[in-house]
């Protein structure tokens, strides 16, 4: 298992002793004052049939040694399932205590953010794979909520979860699997192609069906990318996320892009054809190697500004009360694994006394919009996040990172607020460079680190150009640049000297304004689509939203705008991205956002392959329906 990069080398999670055949669990749990690891012989619907008290190893780590015939003995032979139980300030230990009870109960959540609640099993941060999603809630709103079983609060605190939770695994024999040989490439000669790992193939008729979205059925295509051009693949999200609500045939708060990860180790099990013990792990693994034999980079989403476990529960149904306090309930919160096992250190905590009846640590620090920030400015979850990281680089094989809203790990605040600091070399922007490494500039080994460089709410984190030397950013203003000249040119006044300057290296933002030693182009991921808002035919088929236009209805300039801006991303110095699909001219039918649609008009439509084609051998005649 991974080892934190802290000089005291604690290494969190399971970890098998061959040579004496038993398991080691260690967790982080400072501010608890007991806890209990539960064993389970099936994933879900029934009870643990282990429990036993963990000791404290120090003041912050919590450790249990179990022989493996212990288990063996109860019905566990290769797969182990199991949870945490936490008690702590907020809820005493009593030996007396019955799952369902309030026995030791004093408040859902105290002054200084505690939340435990020993009715609600805890999934392992560390867990390499994860039973099964949470039970969804059935709300339509975004991000929606989960069963109210994993609230605390009135009514919900006395729940067990214990036979409904997901379950964290570990595989005693796990199957060796090879991911190949990984390239050795710069990023400045990187081809881009960003794509939804389910929507790459769920369409694609010369996938077998039963492979279709897929880690398998994606490794399929691996050739295709190559002839395509395509260097690295970049994949939306494929942790461990809440999936929740995606396959109940109701559209209503569906999860499709993944930003609500729970497993910050297991690969997501739904992009699994082969759902046994092992098999997610096994075939993401598979899949690396294939786009790795056709010398492609394997990129990934990841979310380490919030977790899946989302915003404190909502007073009304609908997406109005998602940043606002007094439509929140602070002493409804939903406990799956961070919350429950020290949640007033692994989030960033803030106070709001005015509503909160003078009580101060009851909300979150939230630039995410969709539930509490990690705390970026606490070592334990800095650690945390870089084994996270090396794990996937070099246990599954990962290329490289796209970091979701990545303003938020430089954030210096530990409580209470938001403040960039990029120099600071605790931070995770900083000792990821150095820790997992970075690709080296001579021996092109190494790992790409790409940043999303804003967040959401108060603070200053838009920070486009200001990350550390050596991270590469989405360039926004590249977008809009190109967008505003493509559609708007003549309309808006657009001046020559800012495409000029996009199209030179982006200077003013990665050079002239940079704190960097040495900027360079590739500092600049050059994008005008991205999964977030319109595909490339439709920003220039519809007016609307994102400087999008038209282009009064005609077919023809509307196909010349497309391959202007594919011209302009591949002529352009920087990072080229393209995102899946639109080398297809595939439609969303206007359709800007995706996050919550999980069917069809959200899929790459593969019968689109000849249409633009067939277009152009009939002249591009503006009657031409494509």
């Amino acid at each position: 298992m991974p080892i934190s990069n802290n000089p005291s080398k604690i290494t969190f999670g399971v970890n098998y002793i061959s040579k004496t055949k038993t398991l080691t669990f260690k967790i982080y749990s400072k501010n608890s004052t007991h806890i209990e690891i539960c064993f389970f012989d099936q994933n879900r619907g029934a009870d643990e049939i282990i429990r036993s008290a963990m000791v404290r190893e120090n003041e912050e780590i919590w450790f249990s040694k179990i022989p493996l015939a212990v288990l063996q003995e109860k019905g566990m032979t290769n797969v182990i399932y199991y949870g945490f139980r936490a008690w702590g300030p907020n809820w005493g230990y009593d030996k007396n205590w019955e799952k369902g009870t309030e026995t030791g109960f004093v408040c859902d959540v105290d002054e200084y953010g505690n939340r435990f609640n020993p009715n609600k099993l805890l999934l392992d941060p560390y867990a390499v794979e994860v039973s099964h999603d949470p039970g969804p809630g059935f709300s339509g709103i975004d991000p929606n909520e989960y069963s109210d079983d994993y609230y605390s609060g009135q009514g919900f605190r006395q729940i067990d979860t214990a036979k409904i939770a997901p379950k964290s695994m570990f595989i005693v024999n796990p199957k060796k699997v090879y991911v190949g040989v990984k390239p050795k490439r710069a990023i400045k000669d990187d081809v881009i192609y960003e794509v939804h790992l389910r929507g790459f193939t769920m369409s694609d008729k010369s996938i077998p069906e039963n492979l279709r979205g897929t880690y398998k059925g994606a490794g399929l295509k691996a050739l295709y990318l190559k002839n395509l051009g395509v260097t690295a693949v970049e994949f939306l999200p494929v942790q461990q996320f809440a999936n929740e609500q995606n396959d109940d045939f109701d559209p209503r708060g569906d999860n499709y892009w993944g930003y609500m990860t729970l497993g910050y180790f297991a690969p997501n099990r739904r992009y699994s054809s082969d759902k046994s013990h092992g098999g997610p792990i096994n075939e993401f693994k598979n899949m690396v190697k294939a786009f790795h034999s056709k010398g492609i980079k394997v990129i990934i989403d990841v979310v380490y500004n919030h977790t899946g476990e989302g915003l404190l529960k909502r007073a009304t149904d609908d997406n109005s009360s998602r940043e606002d306090d007094s439509k929140q309930f602070a002493d409804r919160a939903c406990i799956l694994s961070f919350r429950g096992l020290d949640n007033a250190n692994y989030y960033t905590l803030r106070s709001r006394p005015d509503i909160d009846n003078g009580k101060v640590n009851q909300r979150y620090q939230d630039n995410s919009a969709c539930g509490a920030s990690l705390n970026a400015a606490n070592d334990i979850v800095r650690n945390f996040i870089i084994d996270s990281l090396k794990y996937w680089s070099d246990k599954m094989g990962v290329d490289g990172f796209r970091f979701d809203l990545a303003p938020v790990l430089g954030n210096a605040k530990f409580e209470g607020g938001y403040e960039f600091n990029r120099v600071d070399p605790k931070n995770v922007l900083n000792r990821v460079i150095k820790e997992l490494p970075l690709r080296d500039k001579e021996t092109l080994a190494g790992i790409d680190l790409i940043a999303e460089p804003w967040a959401t709410g108060s603070g200053n984190t838009y920070q486009l150009g200001q990350f550390p030397d050596g991270w590469s950013e989405w360039n926004d203003k590249f977008r809009i640049a190109f967008r505003q000249t493509e559609n708007k040119l003549h309309v808006i006044s657009t001046e020559p000297f800012k495409a000029a300057n996009f199209f030179s290296g982006s200077q003013q933002e990665f050079k002239n304004s940079s704190p960097r030693q040495d900027p360079k182009p590739y500092n600049s991921v050059n994008y005008i689509v991205s999964h977030d808002g319109f595909c490339m035919r439709d920003l220039f088929s519809y007016t609307g939203n994102e400087n999008s236009w038209d282009h009064n209805g005609n077919p023809a300039k509307q196909r010349k705008a497309i391959r202007n801006a594919f011209c302009i991303l591949m002529v352009s110095s920087g990072v080229p991205m393209f995102t899946g699909g639109d080398e297809l001219f595939r439609t969303q039918n206007g359709l800007e956002n995706t996050v919550a649609i999980d069917d069809s008009s959200a899929y790459i439509n593969w019968e689109n392959l000849n249409k633009y084609s067939e277009a152009i051998k009939l002249k591009d005649n503006d009657k031409i329906k494509t």
